[in-house]
């Protein structure tokens, strides 16, 4: 068998792209197969894979019902200002808050176990 060489294809704006694509994905529900509830009863719809690959937390109760096609999942003590920056952080890897809800933001992400 001959030695045949081998190429790399890169696509130099893969990580524009990928950004944009996830910005399209948070702000739609299109392909959302979760729904958060916020403590203040607000709903979220989200992306099992990005949400487990960004917080072991989500990961493993998203990995108890895995044949749900759909699960909800009720967000105890946690508000929906907190979540949607930290939908934000998820999706986007920045978030913008008032300094008057880091303290809140921090503890959330903590508690979630995200990444970073």
């Amino acid at each position: 068998m001959q030695h045949q060489e081998k190429y790399t294809l890169q696509w130099n704006s893969y990580s524009d792209h990928l950004r944009k694509v996830l910005r399209e994905m948070m702000t739609s529900s299109e392909f959302a197969d979760v729904t958060l509830v916020t403590d203040d009863k607000q709903q979220i719809r989200a992306h099992r894979n990005i949400l487990s690959a960004c917080s072991p937390v989500f990961k493993s109760i998203l990995q108890i019902d895995s044949k749900n096609a759909n699960p909800v999942l009720y967000l105890r003590g946690i508000q929906y200002s907190e979540m949607e920056s930290i939908m934000q952080f998820i999706y986007l890897g920045e978030a913008r808050l008032y300094e008057g809800r880091m303290s809140e933001f921090l503890t959330v992400s903590k508690n979630l176990e995200i990444k970073e």
